[in-house]
């Protein structure tokens, strides 16, 4: 078994990666198992379709015979993770053993139903700020870049509003939806918790590159 970067190693000489990023050239014959990837991410995501063809035969492990040169159409493949149950040891199965092995890239985390330290009254019952910190580094580990989401605006109803509270913010305070875009007090809590995801997931200010009208990033 011979895998990493063919630019780095001499072994992978005679092998040709696709030239693209994130891309990798596979190889599986009698002989062995030679992996080339055009850069790190492309030896990862090679290694995942590798440990997608592994099966088990009569006599043990068993891979067939391919020859794969392989690429993503698209520079962002995400997945978006609702977190409000302190709970995360699913969420972080589902990161650790089921994106990457499909080659997802991006994470988004929507955070504003946690624990937050300078608002624990927004869920008391949540994942703490550490933790999803915590769950941005798994992300990583893997490839994927975590990119939080706070919602902002409207859909407020169900964390900022949340049993009746900071319903002096709302621009409504009899059908608390949104909040008041010309109440000062708003940004006071909402730069609160920028601060605190910040802080805890360190958020890649590429990021920005993921636009979505549904999506209130931090960068």
């Amino acid at each position: 078994l011979v895998l990493g970067e063919a630019e780095y190693n001499k072994h992978l000489a005679g092998a040709s990666s696709p030239g693209k990023s994130e891309g990798y050239f596979l190889r599986v014959s009698p002989s062995g198992v030679l992996l080339a990837g055009q850069d790190q991410k492309g030896t990862y995501w090679g290694i995942q379709t590798l440990l997608q063809l592994l099966g088990q035969g009569e006599a043990g492990p068993e891979l067939p015979s391919v020859r794969i040169t392989d690429w993503p159409d698209f520079m962002i493949r995400g997945a978006h993770l609702c977190l409000g149950d302190p709970d995360l040891s699913a969420t972080k199965l589902l990161i650790g053993e089921v994106l990457r092995r499909y080659k997802i890239n991006t994470v988004v985390l929507e955070i504003e139903s946690i624990k937050w330290e300078s608002h624990p009254e927004i869920n008391p019952d949540g994942p703490t700020p550490q933790q999803i910190g915590e769950l941005a580094d798994l992300c990583r580990e893997h490839f994927m870049e975590p990119v939080p989401q706070i919602q902002s605006g409207g859909h407020c109803e169900y964390w900022l509003f949340r049993d009746g509270q900071h319903k002096e913010l709302a621009e409504d305070p009899e059908n608390p939806y949104n909040y008041c875009p010309s109440n000062p007090a708003v940004y006071d809590l909402l730069f609160d918790l920028f601060r605190e995801t910040e802080k805890w997931l360190k958020p890649d200010r590429k990021s920005t590159r993921l636009n979505s009208s549904h999506v209130s990033q931090l960068v």
